[in-house]
């Protein structure tokens, strides 16, 4: 039986992009972060399809969400909890991308952090989670160099 290859949590990272940064940075220190896709279906019921459900693809939406420790000795190359707070309440428009060293996970486009929020207990660190929604349709291939 062949061996399978797993892609590792660890290495798949979430960076941002704002217009005056040349590259993507890194979201410093998620604990985990994700991508979702989901399309709504226009459903359809008639004596055509015995009573039975059928429809078309209606509205796509996606985005990432992130989840980690608020640090305060953040890295050039990072981008921090402040920071996204800061892009959160200025509505900033910017590009995101989710994905490992090698490309071969990769999704990515434009977002709006649509929420953040901060949780400071006496027995944990203090953490934070962003929603990140995308506009337009998310890229899910990386870019051929």
């Amino acid at each position: 039986m062949a061996t399978r290859a797993y892609y590792d949590g660890k290495d798949v990272l979430l960076f941002i992009k704002r217009a005056a940064d040349t590259n993507f940075r890194a979201v410093a220190c998620l604990d985990t972060n994700s991508f979702n896709h989901e399309r709504e279906l226009k459903e359809v019921t008639n004596k055509c399809t015995g009573g039975y459900r059928d429809g078309i693809a209606g509205k796509g939406t996606w985005g990432f969400e992130g989840s980690g420790q608020a640090i305060s000795d953040v890295q050039t190359a990072e981008a921090n909890f402040q920071e996204l707070l800061e892009i959160s309440v200025s509505g900033e428009k910017l590009q995101a991308k989710m994905a490992n060293a090698d490309g071969s996970v990769y999704r990515a486009g434009e977002i709006i952090i649509t929420s953040y929020s901060e949780d400071a207990n006496s027995e944990d660190p203090m953490g934070f989670t962003a929603t990140f929604s995308g506009l337009g349709v998310p890229v899910i291939e990386a870019p051929t160099p």
